[in-house]
């Protein structure tokens, strides 16, 4: 569970979605949109997943419309 982007760009090296595995944003954005709603949170331009070679950055914007994004955290290996 990230609480604020001060606790950003770890590495998370084990992530793996088919086992499970979720980033935790509720504490960022509340209910605004609801935080379990991927879709609506990247529509909002609440968040961004950026690929690259070492895998997947996920960049938040706290106030949505997509013109503050900040990097969060790295998925290492994901694609």
């Amino acid at each position: 569970t990230y609480a604020s982007r001060a606790e950003r760009l770890d590495h998370i090296t084990d992530f793996n979605a088919a086992e499970g595995d979720v980033v935790d944003l509720s504490a960022l954005f509340g209910t605004r949109p609801h935080p379990d709603d991927m879709a609506g949170l990247i529509a909002g331009g609440f968040v961004k997943l950026v690929q690259r070679a070492a895998g997947v950055r996920v960049d938040v914007d706290l106030d949505g419309g997509g013109n503050d994004y900040r990097g969060l955290v790295w998925l290492d290996g994901e694609t």
